[in-house]
């Protein structure tokens, strides 16, 4: 019996031991001004301005106060074993945004003071009735009360009445120039607002028009309404041609031969033909505008014989007798052969070269006829100028087409097909030495 009260005695002394090691709990109040919502570790905690709370020793715990109108805070706190603290959170009014505007631009006032001129954002920071005024010189005062007790962001709109007569101007055709008492105020159509009672000048003046003069009288608050109709000036064109002595055709009415001119012609846009023998006709869509003598200068070619060709692939360089013409074009996006690209070249017997990177240059001679289309079609032999060797797998050869920044490696293996080396799986690699 002893024995066992002996143990027992132990027992009891080994958890009181075990219980006086265990770190007691913190106590942390939390007060608020104003009153807000507690979170803790994103968890709602209540509403109010004081909060007691306790939490475990040594973790981290996220504190969040967020209160109607007011800036969020955050904060992080760690509480030691046994400790009693107190964490303040005073909140900072959110300020409120207002927008301002008005037609027309004003000056706008806020309580009897200049805030700016609109469009104005402005930021309040109490959440009060405000007394706002707009003005603008010929219009009248406009007062409107503002009122943000809600905190709401707002947007304040006004239009100003004008205090004095206005004018509408409009032309046929738009865009002459106006002036208003010799000072020029735009273009038409035109609202000029904000003018004294009296008397004023009107002038309109567009190029290839008539200036039109007009004389008017306008009351204040009255609106006056203008619309004028233009008269056109005559036009006229001058054409020259390379070679000279081409006969000249305007809408397929004969002109006579250049170099030549025609004058009192009616604005508008016509068909101008050079016609010449043993050259190509050369003709072109001309505007001719009231008031202009429009010059046109026509160049007529020699008639020649054309070379149509198609390659595999494409964007294949075009060289003739040593000199590089042309390149050809994809058929379509991505497609491996070109489109046919016709060469308008002289008669005559002509070395024809074709040049494209990753191909053999391909060499032969031509014939071409005046006025007849010779069509050719070419393949050229795929010829690799690069290598890789991978890590895994056995070197590839093929047409760099890709050395990126980051080391990875693109060729073309095949006509049309490519391959990707990421730069982890590359050994080596370098060009191919012919």
């Amino acid at each position: 019996m002893r024995l066992y009260a002996v143990l027992f005695v132990l027992c009891l002394s080994f958890s009181a031991l075990l219980s006086a090691q265990e770190p007691a709990d913190a106590r942390v109040r939390v007060t608020c001004t104003p009153a807000a919502t507690l979170t803790v570790d994103y968890k709602k905690c209540g509403y109010g301005e004081s909060f007691l709370l306790t939490l475990p020793p040594g973790k981290p715990v996220l504190l969040k106060v967020d209160a109607a109108g007011y800036e969020p805070i955050w904060r992080t706190v760690t509480p030691k074993a046994g400790e009693s603290r107190t964490e303040v959170f005073r909140s900072v009014r959110r300020p409120i945004p207002v927008l301002f505007r008005s037609e027309p631009e004003s000056l706008v006032l806020l309580d009897g003071a200049e805030l700016g001129r609109t469009p104005l954002r402005h930021f309040f920071s109490e959440p009060r009735s405000y007394n706002v005024v707009f003005r603008a010189p010929g219009f009248r005062e406009q007062r409107r009360a503002l009122d943000l007790s809600d905190g709401k962001p707002q947007v304040v709109d006004t239009e100003l009445a004008s205090d004095s007569g206005c004018v509408t101007v409009s032309s046929e055709p738009e865009g002459a120039e106006l002036f208003l008492n010799g000072v020029l105020k735009g273009k038409t159509p035109q609202r000029l607002d904000r003018l004294l009672a009296g008397s004023y000048e009107l002038t309109l003046r567009l190029p290839g028009y008539y200036p039109v003069e007009h004389g008017f009288r306008v009351a204040a608050g009255a609106e006056v309404p203008f619309t004028f109709r233009m008269e056109r000036l005559p036009a006229g064109l001058t054409v020259t041609t390379r070679p000279t002595g081409a006969r000249i055709f305007l809408d397929g009415a004969y002109q006579g031969v250049s170099t030549l001119t025609v004058r009192d012609v009616a604005p508008g846009t016509y068909r101008l033909r050079a016609e010449l023998p043993n050259h190509a006709a050369a003709e072109r869509t001309v505007t001719l505008r009231s008031g202009d003598v429009q010059a046109e200068d026509l160049e007529l070619a020699a008639l020649h014989g054309t070379l149509a060709l198609q390659t595999k692939p494409a964007r294949v360089e075009i060289w003739i007798d040593g000199k590089k013409l042309a390149v050809t074009v994809p058929a379509s996006k991505n497609a491996y052969h070109s489109a046919v690209s016709a060469l308008s070249l002289s008669p005559g017997v002509k070395t024809l070269t074709l040049k494209a990177h990753g191909y053999a240059d391909y060499t032969e001679k031509v014939t071409v006829m005046s006025e007849h289309t010779l069509k050719k079609a070419y393949v050229l032999t795929f010829k690799p100028d690069f290598v890789v060797y991978p890590l895994v797998g056995a070197a590839a050869k093929g047409v760099l087409k890709e050395q990126a920044d980051n080391g990875n490696i693109t060729i073309e293996i095949k006509p049309g097909l490519f391959r990707t080396y990421r730069r982890e799986d590359i050994q080596s690699a370098r060009f191919i030495t012919h």
